[in-house]
């Protein structure tokens, strides 16, 4: 499956056939058939199609190793869970990095749901070894320091409010764009969720203001709500209600094209008329409507005015023929809703003539469209092609006199850390976010030093935190504990497994960041059930890998294979030293290994 296409764009696939990177005979209808059906049903953006296709792909490798070369045998009733796992084999051997195998087999997982749930193959649940691949630099502060690239600076954000509330001379365009990253601060959504807004995104239930969106990421179609304070409601309402005004226009016309799929629709004046002149053109089309259609539409020499005129059906049927190749949600709609019907193009919120952003290029008024995201990252960032952003337009600098430019995905990292650092526990974060995996949350949580260290004060301050460094603080006089908690509490080692208060200052880890192999500055909250959960995850894991290394060390086989069976047993014992703990006077936050090898320790 070959990718055409880049950006926000039309994607082709070439249903091929790969092996050692090099393309060769299609595949096989049967098997190519229903997965280009899978995809076209999915309808999503042009990137997460491609990913699924090369799935699929590995997995066509995968079933002609079964085959044995004779793909005409291939059924979809015969596919099972060992074609998928010989599928994450070769994507292994291939040299793929971990990261992408891991990514691949959920969009192969995700993709063999879909065929399972429409009748074509049965259930199919494999069991991929492949792990979750965690950045290291997430673990350290240092790391987590060097990623605050990932949000956008307070100049930004401050920018970013003064344009939506109206304080500089923006075009309709620009204003409308504005109201998206709004909407994303109210909800944390990611650009393409807001973009496939219905006209009435904020509803109430029960008393309460939900948000109602599609989901950009999962399997098939998901619509989803999420629950807005009063705060993020009243901001939601005005990008609403500001959006729906600025395209009040574009919504008639919008209403004209569903009405009319199969026929590009023109004003009754036009329709009266088997020619038009060059003027009636640039009417329908703008400015330079007429300039590149005599390519495209029959003309012919007026014998009358001595002028050129266009064919109007001619006109129409070419209108049509682009419209179905760039603007297909006026026809097909925007996206399929949970019962199977399609959100129609004039019940989106965020809609737009055709080149409304392009001033120079005039807005044709006869086409309408979903705004991109291109548009919004050109509105935020600029582009490549000279295509000046809102804040350089308008001569907003950051500190450092550069021009601002965000990055719309900074947004939802910015919605995310605020909320964790406010406190909010990530079991609710993921809730509302609608995340899949909590370790999705470690790549949009940006806490400073000083935001995970107050929260650690605050924890030993109120005497949930037990061990030698909260002994040391109520040994102290009152005056000197403030003092303490900022000299000694400097750093945070924070992981899914909990956090520590090791200095990397004054030494490196001296468990190698395995956080769980009796660290005596090692913290667990036993409340925590999604960090507990993930703990017995590991011991499960550790406990397969242990059984391997000591049939290996028994069989006589391997470098170092005695040294692999102390690492994997240490690190058993400290997980069962940690499961088996519970909360002590009163604290949930602990220290399993308080009588451990800490830097901390009293002085006899």
């Amino acid at each position: 499956m070959k990718k055409s296409g880049s950006g926000d764009g039309s994607v082709s696939l070439l249903f091929a056939g790969i092996a050692n990177r090099q393309y060769r005979k299609n595949l096989p209808d049967r098997f190519a058939e229903v997965l280009k059906a899978y995809l076209a049903i999915c309808g999503k953006e042009p990137g997460t199609l491609y990913n699924r296709s090369t799935a699929a792909r590995w997995l066509w490798e995968a079933l002609e190793v079964r085959l044995g070369g004779h793909g005409e045998l291939f059924k979809w009733e015969s596919l099972g869970k060992e074609d998928a796992e010989r599928a994450e084999d070769m994507m292994l051997e291939s040299g793929m990095k971990p990261s992408s195998v891991y990514r691949r087999c959920v969009d192969l997982q995700v993709m063999l749901t879909g065929l399972a749930e429409a009748g074509v193959i049965a259930t199919v649940s494999p069991d991929f070894r492949t792990p979750r691949q965690e950045s290291a630099d997430r673990m350290t502060l240092a790391g987590q320091e060097a990623r605050s690239s990932l949000l956008p600076s307070e100049e930004a954000i401050t920018a970013l409010a003064d344009v939506f509330a109206g304080k500089y001379a923006l075009s309709p365009f620009e204003q409308l764009v504005s109201c998206i990253p709004a909407l994303m601060f109210a909800t944390g959504l990611r650009v393409i969720e807001p973009l496939q807004l219905a006209t009435d995104p904020v509803r109430k239930e029960g008393g309460r203001d939900f948000l109602f969106y599609f989901k950009a990421k999962g399997h098939g179609t998901i619509e989803e709500k999420i629950p807005l304070s009063a705060g993020q409601a009243a901001l939601a309402q005005e990008a609403v209600r500001r959006a729906l005004e600025l395209t009040r226009d574009a919504r008639v016309r919008a209403k004209e094209l569903v009405a009319s799929p199969h026929q590009f629709p023109l004003p009754n004046w036009a329709m009266e008329k088997d020619w038009l002149t060059a003027r009636e053109i640039g009417d329908l089309l703008g400015a330079q409507g007429a300039m590149y259609l005599s390519k495209h539409v029959e003309t012919r020499k007026d014998p009358v005015a001595k002028v050129v005129v266009f064919s109007r059906p001619s006109l129409q049927n070419y209108l049509q023929e682009l419209r179905e190749k760039n603007f297909q949600e006026s026809i097909r709609g925007v996206t399929m809703r949970a019962d199977g019907t399609w959100l129609p193009l004039d019940e989106a919120l965020f809609i737009c003539f055709k080149n409304a952003g392009h001033s120079e290029k005039g807005t044709s008024p006869l086409m309408v469209s979903l705004i991109r995201q291109q548009q919004v990252g050109t509105f935020l960032g600029g582009s490549g092609n000279g295509l000046k952003s809102v804040f350089e337009r308008l001569g907003l600098l950051e500190k450092d006199g550069r021009a601002i430019n965000v990055n719309s995905h900074q947004i939802r990292h910015y919605v995310t850390s605020k909320a964790s650092g406010a406190g909010i526990a990530d079991t609710y974060l993921v809730r509302w976010q609608r995340r899949a995996n909590e370790g999705d949350l470690l790549a949009y949580k940006h806490l400073t030093s000083e935001e995970r260290l107050r929260r650690l004060r605050e924890h030993i301050r109120a005497g949930r935190l037990k061990g030698d460094i909260a002994a040391m603080y109520f040994s102290l006089a009152t005056d000197e504990r403030d003092i303490f908690l900022e000299t000694v509490v400097q750093a945070v080692h924070v992981t899914h497994l909990g956090f520590c208060v090791h200095d990397f200052n004054a030494s490196p880890c001296p468990s190698a960041m395995n956080c769980v192999k009796r660290c005596g500055s090692y913290l667990f909250d036993t409340s925590d059930t999604s960090q507990r959960q993930r703990l017995v995850d590991l011991q499960r894991r550790n406990e397969r890998a242990l059984q391997d290394a000591e049939a290996a060390q028994e069989a006589g086989a391997g470098l170092l294979v005695a040294e692999w069976v102390d690492e994997l047993k240490a690190t058993d014992e400290g997980l069962r030293i940690i499961l088996a703990t519970l909360p002590k006077d009163d604290s949930a936050i602990v220290a399993p290994f308080e009588h451990d090898s800490s830097k901390f320790r009293s002085l006899d």
